[in-house]
């Protein structure tokens, strides 16, 4: 559902059922620009759904972005600052089997069964939204990897006219830009400084050369008792025009999921936040 309220004084709207009849759907991501328009991304039921609001009109139907048949999970979407181009990134699992087992009493009568998908690999895919011409084809932004951690909650956001995507490859993050025409920028690659995998990584931008990425990273390490110790660790790195900076630790030692979240200004001040 969604609820939309005009400014000053705020007037919220009554609630509009998006999708209904689902499950445990994980938390929607919304993104909105300077005139009002709002885009809704959701993830029910191992696919991709989207819905556009234009200012002062209509939720739409939504819309399935992923492909049928293919298990997908964490969207995440950002809107250009001017409402006419967003773009929606998502984790795709290819090349899976079935893994069926049957469930027999002691008669040999079948009690049930039980079906999962196993092996595959792991994509990261986006599609663009243009005002003009609605949504484009899906497009793989990342490489296939086989880690069941990797490109977990990705992060996208505007950055000037383009947009920048950001996730999680084993002990390290990869960042790549893409324009509101389909072209990808370069691949960057940011090694985590803990030794460790990191995790929920949050991704701001301020126009089209400054950002800043952090992340959490798990670290093991032996205790004085010899048993191994899990923390957590905070990290940044930031861009300024260039390329991106060396990770720097900020944190450490945490015992609970420090789920960091990071802001910048125009003039490249930084700010993180996180849970100690």
């Amino acid at each position: 559902s969604a609820s939309v309220a005009s400014p000053a004084p705020p007037v919220w709207a009554p609630p509009v059922v998006l999708d209904g009849g689902i499950r445990r759907v994980p938390r929607p991501e919304i993104a909105m620009d300077n005139a009002g328009a709002a885009l809704v991304a959701w993830s029910p039921g191992g696919s991709v759904r989207a819905s556009y609001r234009p200012h002062g009109g209509a939720w739409g139907l939504p819309v399935r972005l992923s492909r049928s048949g293919v298990s997908t999970g964490d969207p995440s979407l950002a809107m250009g600052h001017d409402g006419r181009s967003a773009v929606v990134v998502w984790r795709e699992r290819r090349g899976t089997r079935v893994d069926r087992r049957v469930l027999r009493l002691p008669d040999g009568s079948v009690a049930g069964v039980i079906q999962r998908r196993v092996g595959g690999r792991y994509v990261l895919v986006a599609r663009r939204w243009r005002e003009a011409t609605g949504w484009a084809p899906p497009t793989d932004v990342s490489p296939v990897g086989a880690n069941q951690r990797d490109m977990a909650r990705p992060r996208v956001v505007a950055s000037g006219r383009d947009f920048l995507i950001a996730w999680t490859r084993g002990r390290g993050l990869e960042v790549r830009s893409l324009s509101s025409d389909g072209g990808l920028g370069p691949l960057e690659t940011i090694q985590a400084g803990s030794g460790g995998e990191p995790h929920a990584p949050y991704l701001a931008a301020s126009g089209p050369d400054r950002a800043v990425l952090t992340w959490a990273v798990r670290v093991s390490s032996p205790d004085p008792a010899g048993f191994t110790e899990r923390t957590h660790a905070v990290e940044v790195a930031t861009r300024d025009g260039g390329g991106w900076t060396t990770a720097r630790i900020i944190a450490q030692g945490s015992y609970n999921n420090p789920r960091p979240a990071a802001a910048i200004t125009d003039g490249g001040s930084a700010a993180v936040v996180w849970v100690d």
